[in-house]
């Protein structure tokens, strides 16, 4: 239950807070312990200016102990780790945390030179050999005395905070000049999210999404097998932003390149430090593109004409055989003829028969459509259709569609001249 509301006349002794916290009335209290048991006191200014860490009695009211597995009035012993620098300690900065997960000095500059520093501390965890945001280190197993976080250098850059390593919870925190833990993360990079930012015929660009605080490598992988990395700038590298306080939301692109056309893949990113590899994100499962339809091999443009022609005759001029190839393509294939403009079906018409196979066609018209292939046959035919009817020359277009991709390039010049 909750310990007493504050208002006027209402008491609550330290004998509540015992209870509240799960102790007996007599159990002695650790006022620092108890305040770290609960949200906010340690945390919050509530003491009319004498800082967060202060403590007093009536910060406690209102609350509710949300009991942690932690033995409560019991400090573990803690391993905490850092680095000294010409023999002084120090700690790492918030744009170090990628350092600070590793235990570890690299792509930092030293005054002198790093050696490790290991000390043993004590902590009343909320959880047994964990950590929490708001517990607080102590120096030894009873008394007062705590660690002071702040003696510590630290390089120039980031925010001021001050980062250790807790070798016995495997975290890293900042701790303050009153031994209280914040910005507790695991030395384990945090998982990644991937998708996808652009599907070609041979390649892929996804997007990794996520907290990179002490991500030094984003390492990606295509069917199961790693094809690249990129590295954080915090980790010396140049690729995305890691290693700062402030990257809790960071992407990274990548391209997947030599990849076949409609193909399907399994992509999937984990981040990694030098000590620990994230999870493995989830598959993402892409088909490629499928190419793009295109045609080739348009034949030269021609003349088709009539020059002499009968005035009492209707007449003919066929053309020799044409062909045209087609990559990528889908479904049928039209080949339109534009027609003379002086022309109707009633008199003159360019018509076109074809086929798949050469000198295999169907019947003469002014359009077209042939089965799926590769490599089209056809040939062209200017019917006069009319006693002396005489035009031109004018060219006329061609146009061969197929997967609604059309190629007019082909010209047919046409002309009838009647003696």
């Amino acid at each position: 239950m909750a310990l007493p509301a504050f208002a006027a006349g209402v008491s609550m002794s330290a004998a509540a807070i015992s209870v509240e916290l799960g102790n007996s009335t007599t159990a002695m209290l650790d006022f620092n312990g108890a305040a770290a048991s609960f949200s906010g006191i340690t945390s919050t200014e509530e003491t009319e200016g004498f800082g967060a860490a202060a403590i007093e009695m009536r910060e406690f009211y209102g609350l509710t102990f949300s009991a942690g597995s932690g033995t409560y009035g019991t400090r573990n012993a803690h391993v905490i780790k850092y680095l000294t620098d010409a023999g002084a300690p120090q700690a790492w900065s918030s744009n170090q945390m990628i350092q600070a997960a590793e235990n570890s000095s690299t792509n930092m500059s030293a005054n002198t030179s790093f050696s490790a520093r290991t000390e043993t501390y004590h902590v009343d965890d909320y959880i047994d050999n964990d950590l929490t945001n708001a517990d607080i280190i102590y120096v030894a197993t009873s008394g007062t005395s705590v660690f002071n976080g702040d003696t510590a250098a630290v390089d120039s850059g980031g925010t001021g905070v001050k980062f250790y390593f807790d070798d016995t919870a495997d975290d890293i925190m900042s701790v303050n000049s009153s031994g209280v833990v914040a910005n507790v993360r695991s030395i384990v990079p945090s998982n990644l999210s991937l998708g996808a930012q652009s599907i070609g015929t041979d390649n892929v660009v996804v997007r990794a999404t996520g907290n990179t605080q002490v991500t030094r490598t984003i390492r990606f992988y295509k069917d199961g097998s790693s094809v690249g990395t990129s590295v954080a700038d915090g980790g010396g590298g140049s690729a995305f932003a890691g290693g700062g306080l402030d990257n809790t939301s960071q992407t990274e692109d990548f391209t997947f390149t030599g990849l076949d056309s409609s193909t399907q893949y399994t992509f999937k990113v984990r981040g990694e430090n030098a000590v620990a590899n994230g999870a493995d994100s989830s598959n993402l499962v892409v088909t490629t593109a499928a190419p793009a339809t295109a045609w080739s091999n348009v034949p030269a443009d021609f003349n088709l004409h009539i020059p002499d022609g009968d005035p009492s005759a209707n007449e003919n001029a066929t053309s020799a055989e044409k062909s045209i190839t087609l990559a990528n393509g889908s479904g049928n294939t039209t080949i339109q003829c534009q027609q003379p403009s002086a022309g109707d079906n009633a008199t003159s018409r360019l018509q076109v028969r074809g086929g798949t196979s050469s000198g295999t066609y169907g019947s003469y018209a002014n359009s077209i459509t042939l089965s799926a292939a590769s490599t089209y046959y056809f040939q062209f035919q200017l019917q006069e259709n009319a006693n002396d009817n005489n035009f031109g020359p004018e060219d006329r277009t061609i146009t061969i569609t197929n997967n609604s991709v059309s190629n007019t390039d082909l010209q047919v010049n046409v002309k009838i001249i009647n003696r």
